[in-house]
């Protein structure tokens, strides 16, 4: 059982990550060479990709995961960066309808990301002129939403949008209008039929901001031409490939999981995450129906935890957020405790804090005895990305018991490699790495190996807290630094001779 997967980028959680999913679930995940992927800001090669998906889909597949950014541009970056024109993007794209002419019944799930425009002066990811502009510009895409929606002063009346030269507000806004060409190209490939499942997603955004005007045009489009429930809007980005598998695997095997969602904080699921535009209750929703699932509370395959965002704030990047309340996280622990032992499959969405999991309800769950007899935990970077990678998981682990395919182990090592990461790298140990607050500055040549060492060693000292110092089974193997910078790592689990022994649900 195989499934193609053109990733969004080269990073783990894009990759080594949707793979992870799919073993879950019995199935393997093939992706491009990694010569045709792109490296950071060098774009992949678009015509060796096409080449590539072309071939892949003449092999035997369940599905195909494609990302649109990666096909179009050669990834999520040259989205951002790249000189191409709407022409040739959209000309890259097209290869899905040869495909899907040459094999109609493969189902092709289709992904693209709202262009983002982050409220800060860094442009490791962005043009150039985002160091200079890049907060000026954010605040500009929310004036001119405000302004269209009639719930504002006529954009370009303040200060700020003057500091911006005409030829930046220029390129900044045909990048952005060549993005919205490209997901109203995929509208068309998702109601001609050429894609079976479309998810477009919102990367760091504002529910003012350039982003959710762009989102408001696409709703004006799927309500004329009639809403479906393959074509999905909502926050996400980085998780979204796996959970786009998560729903081929469902499809695949005609089993949609059933999940019940609980979260112990009043009114939590009305807050708004940092970095997204909708309540948390609308990306749960459209989450767990991206990966295949449906909201049932009456007759649960899975109880999914949400751990609301902090109404105080609070971020793991380059800082550390306030301690959260222990009457909540005692109250966390309590239910999710009498689900378990209800007997129902429990999973765990940490979206307290943006870029990481939250210590409190991490180390509480450990101490309890709880935590490894979760079915699924994500808490990394936005509530989006934590809870599509949860969800997914918990979906491929609900579809292989159903198939018979579950691969155990495969799905623990998700969920260690989830904590491990999640809590112990992005809570803990990142940092301390370097002396900059920003994660995103490079490593230099010099440092880069004795720094993957250093985090490796005390990474697997977070893991052996977890498993009870069971060094002989579970460890941390190797930490490597894709992007050669501190914000993410690819870490490798190694598993010794003997299994494990957790209290996990048959």
């Amino acid at each position: 059982m195989r499934i193609a997967l053109m990733p969004l980028d080269d990073r783990p959680v894009n990759t080594a990550m949707v793979a992870d999913i799919g073993r879950i679930a019995g199935a393997t995940v093939v992706l491009p060479p990694a010569s045709a992927l792109p490296r950071f800001r060098e774009p992949g090669d678009t015509a060796a990709l096409a080449g590539w998906l072309a071939e892949a889909a003449d092999s035997e597949l369940v599905g195909a995961v494609v990302s649109l950014d990666m096909l179009g541009y050669g990834g999520l970056i040259a989205s951002r960066t790249s000189q191409d024109t709407a022409r040739e993007v959209l000309g890259r794209v097209a290869v899905l309808e040869k495909i899907h002419a040459a094999h109609p019944g493969l189902p092709i799930g289709a992904l693209n990301v709202f262009l983002r425009a982050s409220n800060s002066n860094n442009a490791s990811e962005e043009p150039d002129y985002w160091s200079d502009y890049g907060v000026l510009l954010h605040r500009l895409g929310g004036r001119v939403h405000e302004a269209w929606a009639g719930s504002g002063p006529a954009a370009g009346s303040t200060v700020d949008e003057a500091l911006v030269p005409a030829s930046v507000r220029q390129d900044f806004a045909r990048r952005r209008l060549r993005n919205h060409v490209v997901n109203l190209a995929g509208l068309d490939l998702a109601y001609s039929g050429t894609v079976s499942t479309l998810l477009l997603t919102a990367d760091d955004t504002a529910p003012r901001s350039a982003g959710s005007a762009e989102q408001s045009l696409i709703d004006y489009w799927t309500t004329l031409l009639g809403p479906r429930e393959n074509v999905l809007v909502y926050p996400g980005a980085d998780e979204v490939a796996a959970v786009m598998t998560a729903r081929l695997l469902s499809r695949h095997h005609r089993f949609s999981p059933s999940f019940a969602v609980t979260c112990v904080e009043p009114g939590g699921l009305d807050r708004v995450a940092p970095y997204e535009n909708t309540p948390l209750a609308t990306g749960v929703q459209r989450q767990v129906v991206a990966a295949g699932g449906r909201l049932d509370s009456s007759r649960a395959d899975v109880r999914l935890f949400v751990h609301a965002p902090s109404p105080t704030g609070g971020d793991f990047y380059g800082s550390v957020p306030d301690r959260t309340d222990p009457g909540l996280v005692a109250t966390t622990l309590r239910e999710l405790e009498k689900a378990l032992e209800a007997g129902e499959r429990v999973a765990l969405a940490d979206c307290r804090f943006p870029n990481g999991g939250d210590p409190a309800l991490v180390e509480a769950l450990r101490d309890a005895g709880l935590l490894l007899r979760l079915e699924a935990y994500g808490g990394w970077n936005t509530a989006g990305n934590s809870l599509g990678s949860t969800v997914a998981a918990a979906v491929a682990a609900a579809v292989g018991r159903h198939s018979g395919q579950r691969d155990a182990l495969a799905q623990q090592k998700f969920l260690l490699h989830r904590v491990v990461e999640d809590y112990g790298y992005q809570s803990r140990v990142r940092g301390g790495l370097t002396s900059q607050a920003d994660h995103e500055v490079l490593f230099g040549p010099d440092a880069i190996d004795t720094t993957a060492e250093r985090a490796r060693r005390e990474l697997d000292a977070v893991l052996q807290e977890l498993v009870g110092g069971a060094s002989d089974r579970w460890s941390v193997g190797s930490v490597r630094f894709p992007w050669a910078r501190a914000f993410e790592i690819d870490l490798g689990l190694d598993f010794g001779a003997d299994q494990l022994t957790v209290r996990s649900m048959p």
